[in-house]
C-alpha cells in the first residue's frame, strides 16, 4: 500500500497487493473463514492494474482465480455461482486471448469447467469434456505442468464414469450422443 501513496497506479504495486489479497483469500478458505473480504479486494487491485496495463495475461489469470474462488465459496454457501463463474472465464479466455501460450490460464478455465461439472449445472457433460480439453493443451504447452496432469485425470475419470453410468443405463443411442 505505501507504494501506492509514492506512485498512484503503479500497475506492478496493483499486482503485487493483488497477489497478497489472494493468497490471504486462498489461505481463509483452507481454513474454514470466510475468503470473500480478501479476494474482493484481490479483485479490486487486479481491476485497477488492468486499467493502468490491460495486457498482462497473468494478471487477468490471477483475477479469475479469484472470481473462481467466488464462485465455489456461493456454492458451499447454497448461492448461485455462475455470476463470478462467467467472469473467472471470461478473465481466463482474455488472457489466453493476449497470450495464446499462457498455460496456467488454460488449466485454470479446466477446473472452472470441472467444478462447474461436479456441481451439476446444465452442461456437466460438456464441462468434463471442455476440462479435459483444457487440460489436455495445457499440458501441450507446458508439460511439467502437475495440478493439468490431475486435472486432467479427475476429468477423464469423470467422463468415463458419465459414459459406464449411460451404458448401465441401456441406452442404444451412441454413446457420445447419450452423454452429450
Amino acid at each position: 500500500e505505501r507504494a501506492l501513496a509514492l506512485k498512484p497506479g503503479h500497475s506492478r504495486a496493483l499486482e503485487a497487493i493483488g497477489l497478497a489479497r489472494a493468497e490471504l483469500a486462498a489461505y481463509a478458505a483452507r481454513t474454514g473463514d470466510d475468503p470473500v473480504p480478501h479476494a474482493e479486494v484481490a479483485i479490486a487491485r487486479y481491476d485497477a492494474a488492468v486499467a493502468v496495463d490491460p495486457r498482462p495475461a497473468r494478471i487477468l489469470d490471477e483475477r479469475g482465480l479469484m472470481y473462481a474462488l467466488l464462485a465455489r465459496q456461493a456454492l458451499l454457501t447454497g448461492a448461485d455461482p455462475a455470476a463470478p463463474a462467467i467472469r473467472a472465464r471470461a478473465d481466463y479466455e482474455e488472457a489466453m486471448r493476449l497470450d495464446s501460450g499462457y498455460a496456467p490460464a488454460l488449466h485454470h478455465r479446466g477446473f472452472l469447467a470441472l467444478t462447474g461439472a461436479a456441481a451439476g449445472d446444465g452442461g456437466a457433460r460438456l464441462g468434463l469434456e471442455q476440462a479435459a480439453a483444457d487440460f489436455a493443451e495445457a499440458l501441450r504447452l507446458a508439460p511439467r505442468l502437475f495440478p493439468a496432469r490431475i486435472g486432467r485425470a479427475l476429468a477423464c475419470r469423470a467422463l468415463a464414469d458419465a459414459i459406464e453410468a449411460v451404458a448401465f443405463a441401456g441406452h442404444k443411442q451412441p454413446i457420445r450422443e447419450a452423454v452429450r
